[in-house]
């Protein structure tokens, strides 16, 4: 059998590198006794690893909270209020108790990120109801700031974990390889916590490159179930060109803030040929957009519909035009964010390290920027209870690579989420942690991890790595984007099952050195993240109607009565095996009768939320 070079061992293992891991790590540290060791593991540096440093980052609690806490919040936002928005924002879909808790111990967690980002030297400006906007430097530096507070946590950076190890029925530990010397860890654990976030497998991003599904497709072949994989949260107004700014959410940022500072004149939103895309929407969809968290779904699904009939731009978008707005109004607007550029990253248009003087001198000349639309976060993910446990004993997940929170749509906050879950996970590690005799792992685990681990470097010829992302992201794009239909992601679910079948196992590396080889970790990921689009794929053909970020054109109706179920998958060896669960609502009745689609349900959410009149259409 291969071996291992290094063995290393800990009580609670968390794995991530950014806002859950940390939480977790942070939750496991304050509960567990002082002799217990609690160990967070990531591919990179915590403070620079994962989304949450690209974040234009938004943090919320409730109104009561915030005034507690000294800030003018509205005192009508209470948590009732939020739960009640989050479950039903979500379609009715997501777990009550994972909700509720959110609600209940987000508030108190937002709080810590504020003082360590402050403690960081970092500026929060607070707006009401109850919100918070800082920097995504700001969250990195805090969740630093946030590990120096609780000694006790040891780091083992640039390290990829790249299988959970299962020991009489227990998650034991995990293996992973030492990113810069190559050695091959196994570590032994009593709890493990997967904080490694979620999956994008579209070719066009704005999130880091390696949010390929790890902790999720880990947990799969550990023998956990994932849920909700369909579900897909896209982001309009990532820059598509020029090719420098490409992935970039900066001109999305732009035109949100456009909404919020007086006197700026937010860019018209056109398609390929000049027409206005907000004109061509209800008066009430319209004020959804522009005062509500619905503004990336309705405008999402606008925007597909003009780019599906073939008005999009050359390159597959929209466009953000600057065309007959007042040249003094747009000075002065980009003046105040010239202002919070410098609050927040020290420096003129340097938004996230990037230049963008030259988008700036577009819009102020009256031309364009050509924006689309791009996945941000998945809400599907590892089956969770509201403590973070797992089908699997001893194995947790928090944060984006766990779902039950935001049911088929998220309006709120990720970077919540992520403290929150990721908090649950850690703390109840801790406090179930087996105390006896260490578990090793099962021969056949350990076996089948190592295997699949060296395997890309023992083959001589096969699969070029990138060309098998290159399917990957081409199946997805192709069939599994914003606007779906059987067609689409029929073809999808065959390619991506060829690629995982056929591809994937015959996929080899061009240096077979273990130290400090990205083609090697890409071989591992791609696995992961075929994995993942194979199950949304699946889900997405069996939810025959459109909920949330699922919209399906050739069933565009929400149907409460057949689908207000999650959708599960288990792996039984290499196939995927298809389940159901309920959402677990406790203290709301879901509405039954209905008939219409995601747009007039995001409409009637804006009646029940007072901010559309009921004869607003």
């Amino acid at each position: 059998m291969k071996q291992t070079d290094r063995t290393v061992e800990t009580d609670i293992l968390v794995v991530g590198g950014s806002g859950a891991a940390v939480a977790a790590a942070v939750a496991a540290r304050r509960h567990a006794d002082e002799n217990v060791r609690v160990t967070l593991v990531g591919k990179g540096k915590v403070g620079a690893s994962g989304n949450a440093i690209l974040a234009a980052a938004g943090i919320s609690l409730d109104g009561p909270g915030a005034i507690e806490a000294g800030y003018d919040g509205d005192p009508s936002f209470t948590r009732e209020v939020w739960y009640d928005q989050i479950i039903r924002d979500g379609f009715y879909l997501s777990d009550g108790k994972i909700a509720r808790r959110y609600v209940e111990e987000g508030p108190g967690w937002v709080l810590d990120l504020v003082r360590w980002g402050t403690e960081a030297g970092h500026y929060f400006h607070f707006h009401p109801p109850a919100n918070f906007f800082t920097s995504g430097t700001a969250i990195g530096a805090a969740l630093v700031q946030g590990l120096s507070e609780h000694p006790g946590i040891d780091l083992l950076e640039d390290v990829a974990v790249t299988d959970l190890l299962i020991g009489e029925g227990r998650c034991v530990g995990a293996v992973g390889v030492d990113i810069y010397s190559g050695e091959i860890l196994s570590i032994s654990a009593r709890s493990v916590v997967l904080a490694t976030g979620g999956f994008q497998p579209y070719s066009f991003r704005c999130t880091v490159s390696d949010m390929t599904g790890d902790g999720p497709a880990m947990a799969l072949r550990a023998g956990a179930r994932v849920a909700d994989m369909e579900f897909m949260l896209f982001l309009p107004g990532v820059a598509i060109s020029p090719r420098i700014h490409r992935g970039s959410v900066f001109p999305g940022l732009v035109n949100v803030l456009a909404r919020r500072i007086p006197g700026f004149p937010p860019p018209r939103v056109v398609n390929g040929g000049g027409d206005d895309i907000l004109e061509k929407m209800p008066v009430g969809v319209q004020k959804m957009v522009n005062e509500t968290g619905w503004l990336k779904l309705l405008s999402t699904y606008y925007w597909y519909r003009e780019i599906d009939e073939g008005r999009g731009t050359e390159n597959g978008g929209m466009r953000y035009s600057f065309a007959g707005l007042d040249r003094e109004a747009l000075t002065q607007g980009f003046g105040a964010m010239d202002g919070m550029m410098r609050i927040w990253y020290r420096d003129q248009w340097k938004y996230q390290g990037e230049d963008f003087s030259d988008l700036i001198e577009t819009a102020l000349s009256g031309g364009s920027w050509e924006v689309g639309s791009s996945c941000e976060y998945s809400i599907g993910g590892v089956v969770v209870d509201e403590d973070g446990r797992t089908d699997i004993p001893g194995l947790f997940a928090g944060g984006e690579a766990a779902t039950g929170c935001f049911g088929a749509h998220r309006t709120y906050r990720a970077l919540v989420e992520m403290l929150t879950t990721g908090g649950s996970a850690g703390r109840e590690a801790a406090r179930s942690m087996e105390r006896g005799a260490r578990i090793a792992p099962d021969t056949e685990s350990l076996s089948r991890c190592l295997d699949r681990l060296v395997s890309p470097l023992e083959r001589e010829r096969g699969e070029d790595v990138r060309a098998v992302r290159d399917r990957i992201e081409e199946a997805a794009d192709r069939g599994f984007g914003p606007l779906r239909n059987e067609e689409g992601i029929s073809d999808c679910i065959h390619r991506t099952e060829d690629i995982r079948s056929n591809a994937v196992p015959a996929v080899s590396v061009k240096t077979t050195g273990r130290a400090y080889n990205p083609e090697w970790l890409e071989a591992l990921s791609i696995e992961n993240l075929a994995l993942c689009l194979e199950a949304g794929a699946r889900a997405a053909l069996f939810r025959k109607e459109s909920r949330g970020t699922h919209i399906r054109v050739d069933y565009p109706n929400v149907d409460h009565e057949q689908f207000l179920t999650r959708i599960t998958f288990r792996t039984d060896g290499d196939q995927l095996v298809r389940g159901t669960m309920a959402p677990g609502l406790s203290g709301i009745d879901p509405p039954r009768a209905e008939s219409m689609d995601v747009v007039g349900y995001a409409v009637e959410c804006g009646r029940r939320m007072g901010i559309l009149d009921d004869d607003t259409h």
